[in-house]
């Protein structure tokens, strides 16, 4: 019976020895826990800040930004009057040319008619 009770004593240690190393490893990685937790706190706190700072950058450009893009829009819609005129001024500048080149012709015909027997004769009508 004394081996039963020796055995039982040595599981007994056994297990009293690996509870003290499980508690001991608890207690390492509730320690390392609060660490991270304040690792994330830190980070979280700087992340706050940043972006409280980025807004107020944003706040203090926000008028600026306003203005350009104003000039930016009346330069495209300036540049669009502009290519818009060119456009319409070429297109009338040719349908002109189209036009009197047209008009000459008829003229020079209705002159060379003239000219000519039946043009003298109808004259004389």
């Amino acid at each position: 019976m004394s081996d039963a009770r020796a055995e039982g004593k040595k599981l007994f240690t056994d297990l009293q020895a690996s509870l003290k190393d499980a508690q001991s490893a608890f207690t390492g990685l509730a320690a390392e826990q609060k660490q991270q937790c304040r690792t994330i706190t830190e980070a979280a706190e700087k992340a706050s800040r940043t972006a409280v700072e980025a807004s107020e950058a944003f706040a203090v450009s926000k008028p600026r930004l306003m203005i350009w893009t104003a000039l930016c829009a009346a330069l495209l819609v300036s540049g669009g009057w502009l290519a818009a005129f060119w456009v319409g001024r070429h297109d009338g500048w040719a349908a002109g040319q189209v036009a009197g080149r047209q008009e000459a012709l008829t003229a020079n015909a209705a002159a060379s008619w003239a000219n000519t027997a039946s043009g003298k004769m109808a004259k004389q009508l």
